[in-house]
Protein backbone atom coordinates (compact mmCIF):
# COMPACT_ATOMS: atom_id res chain seq x y z
CA UNK A 1 0.00 0.00 0.00
CA UNK A 2 1.19 3.51 -0.69
CA UNK A 3 0.05 6.59 1.20
CA UNK A 4 -0.48 9.85 -0.64
CA UNK A 5 -1.39 13.05 1.11
CA UNK A 6 -3.58 15.63 -0.51
CA UNK A 7 -5.51 18.39 1.22
CA UNK A 8 -3.87 17.22 4.49
CA UNK A 9 -5.78 13.93 4.36
CA UNK A 10 -4.04 10.53 3.98
CA UNK A 11 -5.36 8.59 1.03
CA UNK A 12 -4.54 4.90 0.80
CA UNK A 13 -4.11 3.51 -2.69
CA UNK A 14 -3.65 -0.15 -3.51
CA UNK A 15 -0.37 -0.42 -5.46
CA UNK A 16 -1.35 -3.85 -6.77
CA UNK A 17 -4.55 -2.33 -8.20
CA UNK A 18 -2.75 0.47 -10.04
CA UNK A 19 0.01 -1.82 -11.32
CA UNK A 20 -2.67 -4.23 -12.51
CA UNK A 21 -4.24 -1.52 -14.65
CA UNK A 22 -0.89 -0.55 -16.16
CA UNK A 23 -0.19 -4.24 -16.80
CA UNK A 24 -3.44 -4.59 -18.74
CA UNK A 25 -2.52 -1.56 -20.85
CA UNK A 26 0.89 -3.10 -21.53
CA UNK A 27 -0.62 -6.44 -22.52
CA UNK A 28 -3.12 -4.79 -24.83
CA UNK A 29 -0.41 -2.82 -26.61
CA UNK A 30 1.94 -5.78 -26.96
CA UNK A 31 -0.48 -8.65 -27.53
CA UNK A 32 -3.61 -6.97 -28.86
CA UNK A 33 -4.12 -4.14 -31.28
CA UNK A 34 -0.47 -3.41 -32.02
CA UNK A 35 0.99 -6.91 -31.97
CA UNK A 36 1.29 -6.83 -35.76
CA UNK A 37 3.69 -3.87 -35.68
CA UNK A 38 5.38 -2.98 -32.38
CA UNK A 39 7.20 -0.11 -34.11
CA UNK A 40 3.96 1.69 -34.98
CA UNK A 41 3.28 4.69 -32.68
CA UNK A 42 0.02 4.50 -30.75
CA UNK A 43 -1.26 7.67 -32.44
CA UNK A 44 -3.41 10.56 -31.28
CA UNK A 45 -6.68 8.60 -31.48
CA UNK A 46 -5.57 5.71 -29.30
CA UNK A 47 -7.61 4.89 -26.20
CA UNK A 48 -7.52 1.96 -23.82
CA UNK A 49 -10.31 1.86 -21.25
CA UNK A 50 -9.86 -0.02 -17.99
CA UNK A 51 -11.75 -0.20 -14.70
CA UNK A 52 -10.36 -0.36 -11.18
CA UNK A 53 -11.85 -0.50 -7.69
CA UNK A 54 -10.87 2.54 -5.63
CA UNK A 55 -11.68 3.52 -2.04
CA UNK A 56 -12.81 6.87 -0.71
CA UNK A 57 -11.41 8.44 2.45
CA UNK A 58 -13.93 6.48 4.52
CA UNK A 59 -12.89 3.13 3.05
CA UNK A 60 -15.94 2.71 0.80
CA UNK A 61 -15.19 0.94 -2.49
CA UNK A 62 -16.29 2.39 -5.82
CA UNK A 63 -15.47 1.70 -9.45
CA UNK A 64 -13.40 4.14 -11.51
CA UNK A 65 -13.07 4.09 -15.29
CA UNK A 66 -9.47 4.63 -16.39
CA UNK A 67 -8.95 6.10 -19.86
CA UNK A 68 -5.46 5.88 -21.38
CA UNK A 69 -5.50 8.29 -24.32
CA UNK A 70 -2.98 9.23 -27.00
CA UNK A 71 -2.14 12.93 -27.25
CA UNK A 72 0.18 14.79 -29.61
CA UNK A 73 3.20 16.51 -28.09
CA UNK A 74 6.33 18.27 -29.35
CA UNK A 75 8.27 17.03 -26.32
CA UNK A 76 9.78 13.67 -25.43
CA UNK A 77 7.80 12.95 -22.27
CA UNK A 78 6.01 9.63 -22.59
CA UNK A 79 3.24 10.47 -20.08
CA UNK A 80 1.88 13.98 -20.59
CA UNK A 81 -0.44 14.28 -17.60
CA UNK A 82 -3.92 13.36 -16.48
CA UNK A 83 -7.27 14.50 -15.19
CA UNK A 84 -10.13 13.40 -12.98
CA UNK A 85 -13.85 13.74 -13.57
CA UNK A 86 -16.92 11.76 -14.56
CA UNK A 87 -18.03 9.91 -17.67
CA UNK A 88 -20.21 11.99 -19.96
CA UNK A 89 -23.13 9.59 -20.36
CA UNK A 90 -23.30 7.57 -17.14
CA UNK A 91 -21.87 10.29 -14.87
CA UNK A 92 -19.59 7.80 -13.12
CA UNK A 93 -16.09 8.39 -11.69
CA UNK A 94 -13.38 8.45 -14.35
CA UNK A 95 -9.76 9.45 -14.80
CA UNK A 96 -7.84 10.13 -17.97
CA UNK A 97 -4.14 9.53 -18.57
CA UNK A 98 -2.55 11.25 -21.58
CA UNK A 99 0.21 9.27 -23.33
CA UNK A 100 2.50 10.74 -25.94
CA UNK A 101 1.08 9.70 -29.31
CA UNK A 102 4.62 9.00 -30.56
CA UNK A 103 5.13 6.25 -27.98
CA UNK A 104 5.56 2.75 -29.45
CA UNK A 105 4.31 -0.49 -27.85
CA UNK A 106 7.83 -1.90 -27.76
CA UNK A 107 8.80 0.89 -25.34
CA UNK A 108 7.53 -1.31 -22.51
CA UNK A 109 10.09 -3.98 -23.43
CA UNK A 110 13.10 -1.67 -23.29
CA UNK A 111 14.86 -2.04 -19.94
CA UNK A 112 15.45 1.52 -18.67
CA UNK A 113 12.86 3.24 -20.84
CA UNK A 114 10.17 0.69 -20.06
CA UNK A 115 10.79 1.00 -16.33
CA UNK A 116 10.61 4.78 -16.54
CA UNK A 117 7.35 4.60 -18.51
CA UNK A 118 5.74 2.33 -15.91
CA UNK A 119 6.88 4.62 -13.09
CA UNK A 120 5.54 7.70 -14.89
CA UNK A 121 2.20 6.01 -15.55
CA UNK A 122 2.04 4.91 -11.94
CA UNK A 123 2.71 8.41 -10.63
CA UNK A 124 0.04 10.07 -12.77
CA UNK A 125 -2.55 7.31 -12.28
CA UNK A 126 -2.17 7.32 -8.50
CA UNK A 127 -2.38 11.11 -8.45
CA UNK A 128 -5.67 11.09 -10.36
CA UNK A 129 -7.11 8.21 -8.33
CA UNK A 130 -6.25 10.18 -5.21
CA UNK A 131 -8.44 13.01 -6.50
CA UNK A 132 -11.27 10.52 -6.95
CA UNK A 133 -10.78 9.09 -3.46
CA UNK A 134 -10.66 12.43 -1.70
CA UNK A 135 -14.32 13.36 -1.30
CA UNK A 136 -13.31 16.60 0.39
CA UNK A 137 -11.43 17.96 -2.63
CA UNK A 138 -14.66 17.79 -4.64
CA UNK A 139 -16.41 19.96 -2.06
CA UNK A 140 -13.79 22.67 -2.48
CA UNK A 141 -13.90 22.90 -6.26
CA UNK A 142 -15.66 20.09 -8.14
CA UNK A 143 -14.34 21.24 -11.50
CA UNK A 144 -10.77 22.06 -10.51
CA UNK A 145 -9.14 18.89 -11.82
CA UNK A 146 -11.61 17.80 -14.47
CA UNK A 147 -10.55 17.18 -18.03
CA UNK A 148 -12.79 16.56 -21.00
CA UNK A 149 -12.99 12.86 -21.82
CA UNK A 150 -12.74 11.86 -25.50
CA UNK A 151 -15.86 11.48 -27.57
CA UNK A 152 -16.45 8.52 -29.88
CA UNK A 153 -15.35 10.36 -33.01
CA UNK A 154 -12.02 11.22 -31.37
CA UNK A 155 -10.97 7.69 -30.49
CA UNK A 156 -9.71 4.66 -32.34
CA UNK A 157 -12.86 2.53 -32.51
CA UNK A 158 -10.94 -0.67 -33.27
CA UNK A 159 -8.91 -0.15 -30.11
CA UNK A 160 -11.97 0.77 -28.07
CA UNK A 161 -14.30 -2.05 -29.08
CA UNK A 162 -11.60 -4.73 -28.84
CA UNK A 163 -10.69 -3.71 -25.31
CA UNK A 164 -11.30 -6.87 -23.22
CA UNK A 165 -13.46 -5.03 -20.70
CA UNK A 166 -15.59 -3.56 -23.50
CA UNK A 167 -15.96 -6.98 -25.15
CA UNK A 168 -17.32 -8.41 -21.89
CA UNK A 169 -19.65 -5.45 -21.40
CA UNK A 170 -21.09 -5.67 -24.91
CA UNK A 171 -21.49 -9.43 -24.58
CA UNK A 172 -23.70 -8.72 -21.59
CA UNK A 173 -25.62 -6.01 -23.46
CA UNK A 174 -26.39 -8.34 -26.36
CA UNK A 175 -27.67 -11.05 -24.03
CA UNK A 176 -29.85 -8.44 -22.30
CA UNK A 177 -31.42 -7.69 -25.69
CA UNK A 178 -32.15 -11.38 -26.23
CA UNK A 179 -33.30 -12.25 -22.72
CA UNK A 180 -36.49 -10.19 -23.05
CA UNK A 181 -37.71 -12.50 -25.82
CA UNK A 182 -36.55 -15.84 -24.40
CA UNK A 183 -39.79 -16.82 -22.59
CA UNK A 184 -41.63 -16.93 -25.92
CA UNK A 185 -38.70 -17.69 -28.25
CA UNK A 186 -37.62 -20.76 -26.27
CA UNK A 187 -40.94 -22.45 -27.05
CA UNK A 188 -40.27 -22.53 -30.79
CA UNK A 189 -36.57 -21.81 -31.45
CA UNK A 190 -33.37 -23.65 -30.62
CA UNK A 191 -30.48 -21.92 -28.87
CA UNK A 192 -28.58 -21.78 -32.14
CA UNK A 193 -31.52 -20.15 -33.91
CA UNK A 194 -31.92 -17.57 -31.15
CA UNK A 195 -28.24 -16.66 -31.26
CA UNK A 196 -28.39 -16.56 -35.06
CA UNK A 197 -30.85 -13.69 -34.71
CA UNK A 198 -28.06 -11.51 -33.33
CA UNK A 199 -26.45 -10.83 -36.69
CA UNK A 200 -29.58 -9.29 -38.10
CA UNK A 201 -31.66 -8.18 -35.15
CA UNK A 202 -29.31 -6.97 -32.44
CA UNK A 203 -28.80 -3.22 -32.44
CA UNK A 204 -25.71 -3.57 -30.24
CA UNK A 205 -24.13 -6.22 -32.47
CA UNK A 206 -24.72 -4.13 -35.60
CA UNK A 207 -23.05 -1.17 -33.89
CA UNK A 208 -19.91 -2.93 -32.68
CA UNK A 209 -19.28 -5.84 -35.08
CA UNK A 210 -17.66 -3.75 -37.87
CA UNK A 211 -14.96 -2.73 -35.38
CA UNK A 212 -14.29 -6.16 -33.82
CA UNK A 213 -11.48 -8.48 -34.76
CA UNK A 214 -12.46 -12.03 -35.69
CA UNK A 215 -11.43 -13.50 -32.34
CA UNK A 216 -13.68 -11.12 -30.42
CA UNK A 217 -16.60 -11.66 -32.80
CA UNK A 218 -16.37 -15.38 -32.06
CA UNK A 219 -15.85 -14.74 -28.34
CA UNK A 220 -19.00 -12.64 -28.04
CA UNK A 221 -21.15 -15.06 -30.01
CA UNK A 222 -19.82 -18.00 -28.01
CA UNK A 223 -20.43 -16.19 -24.72
CA UNK A 224 -23.97 -15.22 -25.67
CA UNK A 225 -24.64 -18.77 -26.90
CA UNK A 226 -23.58 -20.15 -23.51
CA UNK A 227 -25.70 -17.58 -21.65
CA UNK A 228 -28.78 -18.48 -23.72
CA UNK A 229 -28.08 -22.21 -23.20
CA UNK A 230 -27.88 -21.60 -19.44
CA UNK A 231 -31.21 -19.77 -19.58
CA UNK A 232 -32.80 -22.67 -21.44
CA UNK A 233 -31.43 -25.15 -18.89
CA UNK A 234 -32.57 -23.07 -15.91
CA UNK A 235 -36.08 -22.59 -17.31
CA UNK A 236 -36.70 -26.11 -18.47
CA UNK A 237 -36.73 -25.27 -22.18
CA UNK A 238 -36.41 -28.44 -24.22
CA UNK A 239 -35.07 -27.02 -27.47
CA UNK A 240 -31.27 -27.03 -27.76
Amino acid sequence: MKIHKIATRPIRLDREMTMGSIGRLKSFLQEGYYSRNPDEPIGRNFVFIDKVINKDVNGNEFEVQVNYVGQDSDGSRMVLGGGSGKTRVSNKPAVIIFINSKMKPKTFTLYALGERLVNNLLEVLEHELTHQADIYSKKVDPSASRKRLPSEDEIDLFSYYNNPSEVRAYMRSIFDEIETYLPSASKVFTVRQVVGWIKGGSKTWNEISPHLNEDNRRLILKGVYQAVQDWYDNHGAITT
